[in-house]
């Protein structure tokens, strides 16, 4: 999970920071990839019906999107997705075999007061 969370946490950083690198310097891609995008009821409904997987992981990334990893119980398969809800679609990212959950404890927050 801990390997999963640091994944979802490096795209946000990535998708949300897009802007704020065209302004300075812009990045480097060795990819081409366009992700495939559908109606968000569209890719749930393939996700949860034929695929049997259900959201185990999501996130907001700062720009507003969702980003939710779909998993079947025994973590057979799984599928990572961002949602953009102000544009009503859902687009895959990526998808596998054997997701595997790691145990991860965040750390507790550091209250107003504490040293």
């Amino acid at each position: 999970m801990a390997k999963l969370l640091a994944t979802l946490a490096t795209l946000a950083v990535m998708y949300t920071g897009v802007a704020q690198a065209q302004e300075a310097t812009p990045p480097v891609s060795v990819f081409t990839f366009k992700a495939p995008c559908w109606p968000i009821a569209r890719v749930q409904g393939i996700l949860g019906g034929v695929h049997k997987e259900a959201p185990v992981v999501q996130g907001l990334t700062d720009g507003g999107a969702l980003i939710e990893v779909y998993a079947s119980k025994k973590g057979e398969s799984f599928t990572m997705v961002v949602t953009h809800i102000d544009k009503g679609v859902t687009c895959l990212m990526a998808s596998g075999k054997n997701l595997h959950s790691l145990r991860y404890i965040m750390p507790k927050p550091k209250m107003q007061g504490d040293l």
